[in-house]
């Protein structure tokens, strides 16, 4: 099983000098979290750029919806996106817009920390690795899929988001109601392991090979939403999703065999 992370932090905003300062009409920081880029493309990091960019200093008043798809728009190469890896029917293949469903699933995460209303969230069909664990990812696709949530506080809500060095941030300004805390909880009720599958290249060097599918274990978990109060003490603890990710074999091509050549595992 791969080892995946995220971690909370402060940091400078990369998109506006400004950005990270609290104004008045939010007085306090909801939640702020980052994502690594793990395997990245520089196609990828482009085109998780420009969906940060596009929800970057979004304004949500109480009462208000948020849609991911409105927001970023159509991935078309015409608005800017490129080709780059995302899940695609089960597997990894190149697709104009891929990468950015690690901007919505780094948003959905902060939601959940900010105690926002979720809206509409769909998980991904294998789960991501950029993601600590299961449960914490929103997927999108334009027409199809759309990640939604609603300012159900009493106060304007601001999201922040920006790519630095190899992470990806997402900030969500506002007016704290308590000294409430969220945390979120994973409870791993199966999981599937990957095998490792060889296939011969005759184009590769003896004993030379290329990993053309990556890994993915497949998961069942059940996420709960946390609330704690300024004591410690959980005052509440609800089923917030219950998502199923499939499998993905690891499938690697090698060259002629040769004294080192890995048997092929069935």
């Amino acid at each position: 099983m791969k080892k995946i992370f995220i971690s909370v932090v402060l940091c400078t905003v990369f998109f506006t000098p400004a950005a990270h300062v609290s104004s008045p009409a939010y007085n306090d920081i909801l939640a702020q979290v980052n994502t690594p880029l793990l395997n990245n493309t520089a196609n990828r990091r482009d085109n998780i750029i420009l969906a940060c960019k596009k929800i970057n200093q979004t304004v949500l008043s109480p009462g208000s919806v948020f849609s991911f798809n409105q927001k970023v728009g159509v991935r078309t190469k015409a608005y800017g996106f490129k080709s780059a890896p995302a899940f695609v029917d089960g597997r990894v293949a190149d697709s104009v817009g891929g990468g950015i469903c690690q901007v919505s699933s780094t948003l959905y995460y902060a939601c959940l920390l900010s105690d926002l209303e979720i809206v509409s969230r769909t998980g991904h069909s294998m789960c991501p690795d950029y993601l600590e664990k299961p449960g914490l990812d929103a997927t999108v696709s334009w027409g199809v899929i759309d990640y939604r949530f609603k300012n159900n506080t009493s106060h304007p809500v601001k999201i922040l988001s920006w790519v630095e060095g190899k992470k990806v941030y997402v900030k969500i300004e506002g007016t704290k109601a308590n000294d409430n805390t969220v945390t979120m909880e994973t409870k791993t009720l199966s999981t599937t392991p990957y095998r490792i599958i060889y296939k011969d290249n005759p184009n590769l060097e003896p004993g030379q090979t290329k990993i053309v599918q990556p890994p993915f274990t497949g998961y069942v978990s059940e996420t709960y939403r946390l609330i704690t109060d300024k004591n410690g003490v959980v005052i509440s603890r609800r089923l917030e999703t219950k998502d199923s990710y499939q499998k993905s074999d690891e499938i690697i091509e090698r060259g002629p065999p040769s004294e080192n050549t890995p048997k092929t595992l069935s």
